[in-house]
């Protein structure tokens, strides 16, 4: 009890002082003037969206000591994240729904990432290498993104040329032998633009069997055919390797070579005509300890076309296709072979404002998976804008996720007559700005699920019944234009089901810069967490802190220094890996330092 009395007081404290001691001296933009994309697939700003948004910029990335794009995610509202070590690894939970990728849609430039065969994302595969921003939608968006997109959305938005000729080197060194070296370079000509990376890391880790490496490279062409449209070529090639310090003696390993490609043509036809349409593949070999072999892909079509048929009025329309597949080679309790499926919908979302005080969302989709049948996705959404600091805004939406074809075909708990996961989510919003420069957002939601799927009597079954409900509370504020920072308060209510779910989050950042020097501090507590459902498993409430100062030494040249769990704090985290979950022991205080070449 004397925990919950303390993180409570400690995030009024921290909130109360965010607003009184610093909000007459503000300079920077506020958070809710940002503009988002992807919680309706067209500009639109954080504070005109009926769902809710959270947006990591570039400064955001520069400020932190992660070294993937989903481990810097833990730092959000309603946003916990599964590791098993420091390095590879990060399994992004958004109120309470995650599954290892399946039940969050990830997206790159809004190209799916998953596994054709078991469906999960492969997370130690995103390096921070190319990353401009990432856009979060906490909650179902399956209207727009399908299946998988139940409990939320994830976008990584790649960085793209400005110059005509730029480029970065960056190398670390840090504790448990940890090695890094970043290589970025692009160039924008006339209509023609490409950016090309290469990030290779490895380190030892901090327990035995713990070590990691990988190599990412990535490539981007982009050639402006007239005035109107844009055609867009990326691709990237990943290999990485972990080790994982399972809670056993016993450990695991796995080795993932994954691959993409996607072609968009994108534009605006008029004032009033926008279109994209992007064809892409994911593929990958997979090699696990436990002798697993396969290989996957995930092929598929996007496109959507923006109306505005008058002026407050934007109408999308759209559709995809999407086959899942791959061969199972060898593996324990599988039948081996060659596998596939397939999936479409069409998605329509319209958006009507009126006096530029009250904005209204809806949208449906049909969705058809060659296995678990037809289903009809909703959303309907509201935002009215009460001052004009203050807005309101509610959302009822269903998402869902399909059965993928690991919990379909060939595992020996298979069953074919699996349907989709679904959940109805009502949630209400308050987006405020202080001193017209400290925003505040706040909600509150109740999500009701059903048939989500779990091995009963040797096989996979629709059983689960799931009510969760929550607050996010996060205030992003700038004290002045050397100084800006957020806190965050998540309180999530999962009932029985609390297994790596904790109930109480508070994560505070605070940035900055002054002259030739740029500092970070980043906060976290957790509390009421447990490593098995029913309150069972308690795992001891944490707190942690992480610094890091970058020094720019003239034009170009900048030296940094970072210190992770400066208190050197014993804690773990729950990580749901198959034939392997359990609570994994973290790094205590550890250290890195490196240097920045831009040109």
């Amino acid at each position: 009890m004397k925990s919950k009395w303390l993180l409570v007081t400690l995030s009024g404290v921290v909130l109360f002082s965010g607003i009184t001691v610093f909000a007459q001296q503000q300079e920077d933009e506020y958070s809710l003037g940002k503009i988002v994309v992807t919680p309706s697939r067209y500009s639109l700003s954080v504070s005109d969206s009926s769902l809710a948004v959270s947006v990591i910029t570039k400064k955001d990335i520069e400020a932190t000591t992660s070294h993937s794009a989903t481990d810097l995610l833990s730092g959000l509202p309603g946003v916990f994240v599964h590791k098993t070590t420091g390095f590879g690894r990060a399994d992004v939970v958004i109120r309470g729904h995650g599954s290892r990728g399946r039940r969050i849609m990830v997206l790159v430039d809004g190209k799916p990432e998953k596994m054709g065969l078991y469906g999960c994302t492969i997370t130690d595969a995103f390096p921070l290498d190319n990353v401009q921003r990432i856009e979060v939608v906490r909650g179902p968006a399956s209207v727009l993104y399908g299946s998988d997109a139940l409990g939320g959305v994830l976008n990584i938005i790649t960085e793209k040329p400005t110059k005509e000729f730029q480029g970065e080197l960056k190398t670390l060194y840090g504790s448990y032998d940890l090695w890094e070296v970043l290589l970025k370079q692009g160039g924008k000509y006339d209509r023609f633009d490409y950016f090309v990376t290469f990030d290779t890391l490895k380190t030892r880790g901090h327990l035995p069997n713990s070590d990691f490496n990988r190599k990412n490279l990535t490539l981007r062409l982009a050639q402006q055919l007239n005035d109107e449209l844009k055609l867009i070529f990326n691709s990237r090639a990943y290999d990485g390797f972990k080790r994982e310090p399972a809670p056993s003696p016993a450990y695991s390993w796995n080795n993932y070579e994954r691959g993409s490609y996607d072609l968009s043509l994108e534009g605006e036809i008029g004032e009033n005509l926008s279109i994209l349409g992007k064809l892409y593949r994911d593929f990958g070999t997979h090699r696990f300890s436990d002798k697993t072999h396969s290989k996957d892909y995930t092929n598929g079509v996007i496109m959507h076309y923006g109306v505005k048929l008058i002026e407050t009025n934007q109408l999308l329309i759209g559709g995809e296709f999407r086959q899942q597949g791959g061969k199972v080679l060898n593996g324990p309790g599988v039948t081996l072979g060659k596998y596939e499926k397939d999936e479409y919908g069409f998605f329509l979302q319209d958006e009507q404002r009126f006096l530029d005080r009250l904005i209204l969302t809806a949208g449906v989709r049909y969705n058809e998976d060659e296995y678990a049948g037809s289903l009809i996705a909703t959303q309907t959404g509201a935002v009215l804008r009460v001052l004009d600091t203050t807005s309101l805004r509610a959302v009822v939406n269903r998402g869902f996720r399909a059965p993928q074809l690991n919990e379909l075909r060939f595992a020996t708990q298979a069953n074919p007559d699996l349907k989709e996961e679904t959940v109805w989510n009502y949630e209400v919003g308050i987006n405020h700005i202080f001193n017209e420069k400290i925003s505040l957002e706040t909600t509150y939601f109740i999500m009701h699920a059903r048939d989500f799927i779990r091995i009963s009597a040797g096989k996979f079954q629709n059983l689960d019944k799931v009510r969760f409900r929550g607050h996010e509370s996060s205030l992003n504020y700038a004290f002045n234009k050397h100084w800006q920072g957020r806190v965050s308060y998540s309180w999530l209510h999962t009932g029985r089901f609390t297994q790596g779910r904790p109930k109480h989050e508070v994560d505070v950042s605070i940035l900055n810069s002054v002259g030739r020097w740029r500092n970070s501090v980043m906060a976290q507590i957790v509390d009421e967490y447990y490593a098995a459902d029913n309150k069972q498993q308690a795992i001891p409430n944490f707190f942690l802190l992480n610094l890091k100062t970058v020094y720019n030494v003239k034009e170009g040249w900048e030296v940094f220094g970072a210190v992770n769990n400066v208190l050197n704090v014993e804690h773990k985290i729950y990580a749901d890996i198959p034939g392997a979950s359990g609570v994994f022991v973290q790094p205590k205080r550890n250290y890195e330092i490196g240097l920045t070449f831009k040109w």
